[in-house]
């Protein structure tokens, strides 16, 4: 199946899918695949940014994709509880709230209101 424009996720899947199927190129921070790894969807993707998560499949490799949802269909129930764990901790990372990010955050604060002569700090 193929879906163009925005749908509600959640209700979708809980409706007509199982697993998510994405091929990308050039849009490898694609929304979706936070979607459905926080549901614990199987992801079968071709994502370098998420190549340890879900089950990725490198470049264009359809042959490789397929076997990856094929190992999906076949073991996901069973490694649902690690699947979805590895997919919470990588979620709290993009998270406001993680310390990393904080930090990080305020340090482009800091060099943006620090004074270093005729120019600003730059980031």
């Amino acid at each position: 199946m193929k879906l163009d424009g925005r749908h509600d996720f959640v209700g979708f899947m809980s409706q007509h899918a199982d697993a998510v199927v994405s091929h990308q190129w050039q849009n490898e921070q694609n929304i979706v695949y936070l979607d459905a790894l926080y549901g614990g969807y199987p992801l079968v993707h071709n994502s370098p940014w998420l190549r340890d998560l879900g089950y990725y499949y490198p470049d264009s490799d359809i042959e490789a994709g397929a076997a990856q949802l094929a190992h999906a269909a076949r073991h996901h129930d069973s490694q649902q509880e690690r699947y979805a764990g590895r997919a919470r901790s990588f979620l709290a990372t993009l998270s406001p709230r993680h310390a990393a990010n904080g930090s990080h955050y305020a340090r482009r604060l800091l060099a943006l209101t620090s004074d270093t002569g005729p120019g600003r700090a730059s980031c």
